[in-house]
């Protein structure tokens, strides 16, 4: 066989050990994050159940209505708040989670076009994960290396079957988990200037 085949093969090798690394990371972030909405789920409960017990000299209402809620620290600072969010005229609910520096933590919102999104951040405001809807209504994960760029993405082919894509520091693509034509599991890993080195099944 060939060195440069062989020396490929390896590369090929290595490289799907490390997406694997990867997709491992992310299940973990994904877990993590399922923990934080739950939490931001059951705070929102408990401001509505703090609010009803402040008005319960006045009877339980049927609908509580307010513009905002807003969580501060015991000096101002906020920690929470749900709320609105305008894009173009569209109104959409919303809530932001942040730190004592004020830097986001969560994000539960919508995209300008109106589709629901979730995003977290580091300590300093760097994009970690994001849950979405992409521009032709397919839901993806993404993960993030807390420098802006997308590490590893869990998304929909063109054709609607699932696929799992890793990225360089670069951005370039450089391995590619999904389903063949003909329904196969499919992999197929590039080089960092995006010239394809394997694949599996081979065409």
């Amino acid at each position: 066989m060939p060195t440069g085949e062989t020396d490929d093969q390896i590369k090929a090798l290595e490289t799907q050990i490390r997406t694997l690394s990867r997709v491992e990371a992310l299940e973990s972030q994904i877990r993590t994050l399922r923990r934080v909405v739950y939490s931001m789920c059951g705070l929102f409960v408990a401001g509505i159940l703090v609010l009803v017990m402040v008005i319960s000299n006045r009877g339980i209402p049927d609908v509580i209505k307010a513009k905002n809620f807003e969580v501060v620290t015991s000096e101002g600072k906020s920690l929470v708040q749900m709320g609105s969010s305008y894009f173009d005229g569209t109104e959409t609910g919303a809530i932001h989670t942040f730190n004592e520096d004020g830097q986001n933590l969560v994000i539960l919102d919508a995209t300008t076009d109106g589709r629901g999104v979730i995003s977290t951040f580091n300590e300093d405001g760097q994009s970690l994960v994001a849950l979405g809807v992409t521009t032709n209504g397919k839901g993806f994960v993404g993960t993030f290396n807390g420098k802006g760029q997308e590490i590893v993405r869990l998304g929909t082919s063109t054709d609607g079957q699932g696929i799992v894509t890793t990225f360089n520091e670069d951005g370039q693509e450089i391995v590619r988990l999904g389903v063949s034509t003909t329904g196969e599991g499919m992999v197929i890993t590039f080089n960092g200037e995006g010239r394809e080195l394997w694949q599996s099944p081979s065409r």
